[in-house]
């Protein structure tokens, strides 16, 4: 029996992928779900087979056509416009061999991935390594969940560099295509917070922030009801991107409300999200910025308008109250001072106010 099945799921030539997949995998197999028939692949390998399989709108129904395609006792599913890299890493691709044919504790693993993004990169760990075993397939049409997989571990010695985001077009073309298929799932599973919380970033990439407000809040509002609360929750990430999308909309007393109410989370997601509170003080010094320069639009309406600032009329009435208060204190002074210096007494002066108001 085959040790490593790779597995990928394309509509094009993906020799970079095979390359990759080529190093410790025994045989690789390709579900092609293009329209027309490839006639060649420019692959460096003779270890692959294609399996031709219609695009159905759903990624798990070809996942899991490859899984039964499949005759390792190990699979690993990767993305046409990803590469697996051993660099910099203690163990290469004999290790993780040796390693997978005497491993009985664990059932799948969980991969690094490292995304380049337009200007900056991402980090984020998905199961990609999974035991052949007759339970294991995928639900959802996208953002797969692995179902039946056993006991989860997490693989450090590798990582998926994922390069299909990298620009910023081509990554708004791709999530065009998925907008149909979050809403087919959505349609089917409306309970799932998880698919909001994916459909709230690509209605996000797509600039439709008014579509990812309302997906967002909905995802939020689910997440919270669910309780979904543990070091897996998409929580903060939500709480981050919803942030973002109302200091956009210049809704910036909604940000400032999502982050007093995401302390209290941040606190509970914080093993996945280890710097969910630099994100969010980055976002709040966002926010701070917009307040900073609403504040000095309004202050220039109103002088404009010929009319005094509210917050001017407290400093004013402020101003005010102190020299008032400042005046009595010098004039109980200046009192204290006249009787010990021996005045009149109090009834002489009551008389002679009461005589010059006679003559008068």
């Amino acid at each position: 029996m085959k040790l490593i099945s790779g597995c990928i799921m394309t509509d094009k030539l993906c020799p970079d992928a095979v390359k990759s997949l080529e190093q410790f995998c025994d045989e690789i197999v390709i579900i092609w779900t293009g329209e027309k028939k490839p006639l060649r692949f420019a692959m460096p390998t003779r270890r692959f087979r294609v399996i031709l399989r219609p695009w159905e709108k759903s990624f798990s129904i070809g996942r899991n056509y490859g899984i039964k395609e499949c005759k390792g006792k190990w699979i690993f599913f990767l993305d046409s416009d990803s590469t697996i890299i051993f660099e910099n890493l203690k163990a290469g691709p004999k290790e993780l061999r040796d390693y997978l044919r005497a491993c009985k504790d664990y059932k799948a693993f969980k991969i690094s991935v490292r995304n380049l993004l337009p200007g900056t990169e991402g980090y984020h760990s998905i199961p990609r390594l999974f035991f052949n075993q007759p339970k294991l397939h995928f639900e959802r049409r996208v953002q797969n969940k692995a179902v039946g997989t056993g006991k989860m571990g997490t693989l450090g010695e590798i990582e998926i560099l994922h390069t299909g985001y990298e620009d910023r077009e081509e990554m708004r073309k791709k999530e065009a295509i998925r907008k149909e298929l979050y809403e087919l799932e959505i349609e089917e599973n409306p309970d799932d917070a998880e698919i909001w919380y994916h459909y709230t970033k690509n209605r996000y990439i797509c600039h439709d922030l008014a579509g990812a407000n309302k997906a967002g809040a909905k995802a939020l509002t689910m997440l919270l009801e669910q309780g979904m609360l543990g070091p897996d929750s998409p929580l903060m990430d939500i709480y981050r991107v919803l942030c973002r999308i109302r200091l956009q909309l210049g809704d910036f007393y909604g940000a400032d409300a999502l982050l007093l109410n995401s302390k209290d989370s941040a606190l509970v997601t914080a093993p996945r999200y280890f710097d969910a509170f630099s994100e969010l003080a980055f976002t709040h010094e966002l926010l701070a910025q917009h307040f900073r320069k609403l504040h000095k639009a309004e202050v220039k309406l109103w002088r404009q308008q010929k009319q005094v600032y509210p917050w001017e009329v407290v400093s004013a009435k402020r101003e005010d109250n102190e020299k008032e208060h400042a005046g009595k204190e010098r004039g109980t002074q200046s009192g204290e001072e006249t009787v010990g210096q021996g005045g009149p007494p109090e009834g002489e002066t009551e008389k002679e106010g009461r005589k010059e108001s006679e003559q008068t």
